[in-house]
């Protein structure tokens, strides 16, 4: 049975889900040289040697189904756009986004062979055009976009013997339970202050002694804005990074390091979006089940405080792998009934087509409609 549109089971924080041992595998920098690289894990939600009344968060993960999450997100962005904007251009563009965030992910093109007809839904594409980042759909096609070029920069960039690859993670301190730093205008000064201090890192630190840096922001369930970056250079000394980080962030000494021995592990955990939510490809929910999302409302002030900001970005001989366009379509397929490879496709509601296919059927993501559509075709996103 389907789960009902929306529920505000909230979950207690498990453990400290943003500490970045993803990625790393576990695995501790090279012992040569004792330099801060093998400084013990520090609590990137910041809240720790401050002396504050105790507090419950204001935000966590609710148990929602994925159209009951979009139609709140729409909900509380339509009231944003309200609250902030009274008329005018900005209101209108954010009440198109509400419209597109409902309507993102109900359809699918679907492969039909022009000579004998025959469907092909395991080769479905979901449609995914809002482009919110809190869509988890398009925050999907666009990381698995992310993920495969700087895949590609890695696997085809020169790797000096002196060099490596280092997973950093640098966070603000802020309180979870204070309406101010969890406001539109909290989080966009809080985002304004940790990129532009992890930029300074690079600037000052990082790039006399590096190759290249991939960083991105994000938002956790509770309303930590953080960023994660990986960095590919020499080995750098934490207690240097730290002090760096601190001429620009000020009293958040807040800066993981970790050296990566597996780097496809490690690029995959980078290119995950923004915010926490259930997975896009889990076939459970998208077929209506439950499963674990950010706070609608922290959702809404999310997209609204960093709205036209770029959120992921590549640094050095990365350049170029941040951008977040559709690849081109993978070449035609064979029929298997016919051995043609001409195509068309048809749009079928999507609902329907997910309870034909069987549960081992990988969903890919891509943009459809009149924006990205050539000579009838949809731009795929990355096979995944």
């Amino acid at each position: 049975m389907d789960a009902p549109p929306f529920a505000f089971d909230r979950f207690a924080p498990i453990g400290n889900p943003e500490a970045p041992s993803v990625g790393a595998s576990g695995a501790t920098p090279p012992s040569a040289g004792a330099g801060a690289a093998g400084a013990p894990n520090l609590d990137p939600y910041g809240t720790t040697g401050r002396a504050k009344p105790s507090r419950a968060p204001l935000f966590g993960l609710v148990w929602a189904n994925l159209e009951g999450f979009r139609k709140r997100v729409a909900d509380e962005v339509n009231a944003l756009a309200k609250d902030h904007f009274p008329r005018g251009k900005n209101r209108r563009g954010f009440e198109r986004k509400a419209l597109a965030i409902r309507l993102c992910g109900k359809a699918a093109w679907v492969p039909r062979c022009k000579p004998c007809g025959r469907l092909d839904p395991a080769r479905a594409i979901i449609e995914s055009s809002c482009d919110l980042r809190v869509c988890p759909t398009c925050a999907r096609r666009r990381a698995n976009i992310a993920r495969t070029r700087l895949d590609r920069k890695w696997s085809a960039g020169v790797r000096p013997r002196d060099m490596g690859l280092y997973f950093l993670t640098f966070t603000l301190r802020y309180d979870p339970s204070s309406r101010d730093d969890l406001s539109v205008e909290g989080l966009k000064r809080r985002k304004k202050i940790v990129r532009d201090a992890a930029g300074f890192v690079w600037k000052k630190y990082l790039k006399p002694r590096g190759q290249a840096l991939a960083l991105g922001v994000e938002v956790s369930p509770r309303g930590a804005v953080h960023v994660h970056a990986l960095y590919h250079g020499r080995r750098p000394d934490v207690r240097t990074l730290r002090e760096t980080y601190m001429f620009r962030a000020g009293d958040s000494p807040i800066v993981n390091c970790k050296y990566v021995r597996k780097p496809g592990k490690a690029i995959r955990e980078l290119a995950k979006y923004m915010v926490k939510a259930a997975s896009a490809k889990n076939l459970h929910v998208l077929r209506g089940g439950r499963g674990e999302f950010i706070d609608p409302l922290l959702a809404a002030r999310v997209e609204v405080a960093f709205s036209g900001d770029r959120l992921f970005e590549t640094m050095g001989t990365w350049r170029g792998a941040a951008d977040d366009s559709d690849l081109p379509e993978q070449a035609p397929h064979i029929c298997p009934q016919c051995g043609a490879n001409a195509w068309t496709r048809e749009v079928v509601p999507l609902q329907p087509l997910l309870f034909e296919l069987p549960d081992d059927w990988v969903p890919r993501f891509g943009r459809a409609g009149p924006r990205s559509t050539h000579n009838n075709r949809p731009r795929e996103g990355i096979v995944t």
